[in-house]
C-alpha cells in the first residue's frame, strides 16, 4: 500500500502543478483511486485532494474531503 500512496502522491502533485485548473473529472478519478486503494486516511493524500478540487472548481466537495481529515487545520 505504500508503494500505491506514493504513486498517487506523485500523480496528484503533477496534476496540481502542471494544471492551474485541473478538470473536474480528474479530481473525481484521482479520488476514486484514493478510496478503492484503501487510502482513505493518508493525511497529505487528503490535503491534495483538497487541493484538487479546490482547483478544480468543486469546493463542496474539498470542504467534504477536508472534513475527512483527522485533525484538520482551518
Amino acid at each position: 500500500m505504500a508503494n500505491l500512496a506514493a504513486q498517487l502522491a506523485g500523480v496528484l502533485q503533477a496534476c496540481i502543478k502542471r494544471n492551474p485548473k485541473p478538470s473536474r473529472t480528474h479530481a473525481k478519478a484521482a479520488h476514486a483511486r484514493v478510496l478503492a486503494g484503501g487510502l482513505a486516511a493518508d493525511t497529505f493524500l487528503l490535503n491534495r485532494l483538497v487541493e484538487l478540487y479546490s482547483l478544480s472548481g468543486l469546493p463542496r466537495d474539498a470542504l467534504r474531503v477536508f472534513r475527512t481529515l483527522p485533525h484538520p487545520n482551518a
